[in-house]
């Protein structure tokens, strides 16, 4: 039986999937126990795996407590895939119910009444939006745990709709210089990391990437951009598969096959070549240049 590796640097990860029953990382203030994670100590949960009638989602928290705090709910918020029902509340540990309903509904007429009392001007923009999001938030919890309540508030909710519509177009336009600027920078940070030239991941990037890593046991590992670590075997062991469907262009799907890459699974191999495992995804170029720095053929 393999032992479970309990002080890791990608803790967020291996709690959003669920791989192990526990662990932390090496400070030992970012630490999960089953479906919980916490910062610092079990007074401040910041996010919970929950189940109702077989569907599931994460109760993430709404509070704050330090700037660690906050990177650490960056950290695992990151770390949550882009498919996972999310809903934020104040005590992710508490059983859902109408005393969240409560704070939902104190929660839109704070922001609401933000609106109607603030100045114009790209915070109040903000603000609309986020009602929007909240409202919807909502009424999605409500339903998910079939507590039948309709969140309809303000009053002028869909002129509200509008305008954001409006004005998400409006900042669409006006940001495609600025994109184009991130853009590069991104760029640049990403091939500063993949030199090995700092350990700050790249942010924003909508694929992952693949670097050589010494892991703690001092073994070689391989690194992604975000944040996770699997050793060079386990990647070994899956690239005859990984590179015959790539270079063939042929579709594949794990159906319930698990095929394990260190804590992950690798899920699909789509047609265009992106291979996704566990929360990440890689684009053709990426496993093709990786595999060079293998010697995988």
């Amino acid at each position: 039986m393999v032992r479970e590796k309990i002080v890791r640097e990608d803790v967020a990860h291996v709690w959003a999937h669920q791989t192990q029953d526990s662990a932390r990382n090496k400070c030992g203030n970012l630490y999960f126990q089953g479906t919980t994670i916490f910062s610092y100590g079990s007074h401040f949960p910041i996010a919970r795996h929950v189940e109702h009638k077989g569907k599931k989602c994460i109760l993430f928290t709404t509070r704050d407590y330090s700037s660690v705090t906050a990177k650490h709910k960056s950290q695992v918020r990151r770390a949550i895939p882009s498919d996972v029902l999310v809903f934020h509340v104040s005590r992710p540990d508490s059983q859902p119910g109408r005393d969240t309903l409560k704070e939902y509904v104190g929660r839109i007429a704070d922001l609401s009444r933000e609106i109607a009392t603030g100045r114009t001007g790209w915070r109040q923009a903000q603000r609309r939006d986020s009602l929007v999001h909240l409202v919807d938030e909502a009424n999605e919890f409500s339903a998910f745990f079939g507590l039948r309540k309709k969140f309809t508030a303000p009053a002028n909710m869909e002129e509200i709709r509008a305008q954001v519509k409006r004005e998400a177009e409006l900042l669409k336009r006006r940001n495609a210089a600025e994109q184009r600027k991130r853009e590069a920078k991104q760029a640049e940070a990403l091939g500063h990391w993949l030199a090995g030239g700092t350990n700050m991941w790249p942010s924003g990037l909508e694929f992952d990437h693949l670097r050589l890593y010494e892991m703690d046991d001092g073994k070689q590992g391989v690194q992604t951009t975000k944040h996770a670590v699997v050793p060079v075997k386990d990647v070994r062991k899956i690239a005859k598969l990984v590179m015959r469907h790539v270079k063939s262009g042929e579709h594949w799907q794990s159906n319930g096959e698990k095929i394990n890459v260190g804590d992950y699974s690798l899920s699909a191999i789509t047609s265009d070549g992106t291979v996704i495992v566990g929360c990440h995804k890689f684009k053709r170029d990426e496993i093709l240049r990786f595999a060079v720095v293998l010697n995988i053929k």
